[in-house]
């Protein structure tokens, strides 16, 4: 395979579209590798931990009963006479694993390995089907069924309170994609889709605030979030109700900076009202974003009216810096 020119093809244009992610890095001070340590501080597990971890998260992700087909890929790859032309691609898939189990890496960093092993894998499955009439018909039905099953894993097709009420069977499973909650309880399950709820209500919270403002000012005031599922949520509904892009410090939103505004004047939505007055020369809280969709769930968020900050954004924007959320950030009971 090294000696067809497609490979080689294949290899430059790949170069060629890394490098405009490559030179970004370079310029930003390499934020990948800042946010990768930032992760290992933030979710580390004792060694043997992480290596269960990575042997029986991708097994779960990629379908447990798909497992078959994607190892018959890995067989085609490294042991059959059909797949030595590719043998490369197995070993890229060997060689990655065994630097991640070593480095002890994220699972789910390994996702995109896997779609070449199901192509060669369904290579396999279908020459063993072949006239075997009942085994085509089952296999799909099969991997149909259980994909549905597992559905509410990963996606939210289930009302909360029915969440709630079938936890005790989920729990374990909801914490596999993120290992840093590996000890979720039933009644703690549901929180991982709890952040996805209520993104429009806050933005509707924030957008009262923010229009009760003399005109003069609003195009002024920064609207500060602590959280990136906040910032997330402004710039989405934010047009909706009339309000600008947003500014934080979370994550990838820290890179798009704090606009055009000072900090004379800033809504935050969120953060600790403490660290605040340290920000700023005066603080208010003027509302109070409140959710409770199951009982015994209930998020409260402040907003605040900030005025005067006592550094401006252009001095002090890297101290808004934070990857997996700022230790004075959004407030949840």
């Amino acid at each position: 395979m090294l000696s067809k020119k497609w490979f080689w093809l294949g290899g430059v244009i790949a170069i060629v579209l890394f490098i405009p992610t490559l030179i970004w890095q370079a310029q930003h001070g390499w934020p990948f590798l800042e946010q990768q340590n930032a992760a290992n501080l933030y979710s580390k597990k004792p060694f043997p931990d992480s290596i269960i971890d990575l042997l029986v998260q991708p097994i779960l992700m990629m379908h447990l009963l798909a497992l078959p087909i994607w190892l018959a890929g890995l067989y085609f790859y490294l042991l059959s006479k059909e797949g030595k032309p590719y043998r490369l691609f197995g070993w890229i898939f060997v060689i990655t694993y065994g630097v991640f189990l070593l480095l002890q890496g994220k699972s789910y960093y390994l996702v995109p390995l896997y779609p070449m092993l199901f192509a060669s894998g369904a290579i396999v499955v279908e020459q063993w089907v072949k006239g075997r009439q009942l085994f085509k018909a089952i296999i799909p039905g099969v991997l149909l069924f259980s994909t549905i099953l597992m559905m509410p894993m990963t996606l939210p097709v289930l009302p909360m309170q029915t969440l709630l009420q079938i936890s005790s069977y989920y729990s374990s499973i909801y914490s596999l994609p993120d290992r840093s909650d590996a000890t979720l309880t039933a009644q703690e399950a549901p929180l991982l889709f709890r952040d996805m709820l209520g993104w429009e209500d806050r933005v509707a919270e924030v957008s009262q605030v923010y229009h009760q403002l003399p005109a003069s000012e609003q195009a002024q005031t920064a609207i500060l979030s602590w959280e990136y599922q906040d910032a997330a949520a402004i710039d989405f509904y934010g047009p909706r109700y009339g309000l600008p892009k947003g500014i934080s410090g979370a994550h990838t939103f820290y890179f798009w900076g704090y606009r055009h505004y000072s900090g004379e004047q800033v809504i935050s939505l969120g953060g600790d009202r403490n660290y605040l007055q340290q920000l700023f020369n005066q603080v208010e809280q003027v509302g109070t974003v409140t959710h409770a969709h199951v009982v015994g769930l209930k998020r409260h968020t402040p907003i605040y009216l900030c005025r005067r900050i006592k550094v401006s954004f252009s001095q002090s924007w890297p101290d808004f810096k934070a990857y997996f959320g700022h230790p004075y950030g959004s407030q949840i009971e």
